[in-house]
């Protein structure tokens, strides 16, 4: 498990631009804070039965996965988010039928959704005004179920 409830960082960044010969040619000054918010869980559940004959298996599995990060820049902002979850369970049976053979089957489901976006907004350094950079801009969701079934 990572459990980061809140993480702040600022950055000062002085670039200086020379030519080949190291004659100045202009500097850009950056101010950066980033903050953070993030937590990644996950968990697992195994059990195991042993029949009068065969066996019986189970497992499951579930994370969570969160990340929250705003960028505020010298020229740009940026708010990024993600958030996943993930579920899987399947249960198993085997009988052994003799010593050469067995027989096997299987149930399994999974679950996996996903939602995640980033706005960049551009800021004009001489009048503050600022705009949504659609171009670097983006959200993405996703949703999958899977429902399986085998024998052997």
């Amino acid at each position: 498990m990572l459990f980061l409830p809140y993480l702040k960082n600022r950055d000062f960044n002085n670039t200086v631009i020379t030519d080949e010969n190291l004659v100045f040619l202009s500097r850009f000054d950056a101010n950066t804070l980033l903050r953070n918010d993030k937590y990644n869980l996950g968990f697992d559940l195994d059990f195991v039965h042993l029949l009068t004959k065969g066996q019986l298996a189970f497992n499951t599995h579930h994370t969570m996965y969160n990340y929250k990060r705003l960028q505020s820049a010298s020229e740009f902002n940026t708010d990024s988010n993600q958030e996943t979850t993930i579920f899987t369970s399947k249960a198993d049976y085997s009988l052994p039928i003799n010593d050469t053979s067995n027989f096997e089957a299987g149930l399994k489901f999974s679950a996996i959704k996903t939602k995640s976006d980033i706005i960049k907004i551009d800021i004009d350094v001489n009048t503050g005004d600022e705009q949504i950079d659609l171009q670097n801009s983006d959200a993405f969701n996703y949703d999958e179920n899977v429902f399986a079934a085998y024998s052997n």
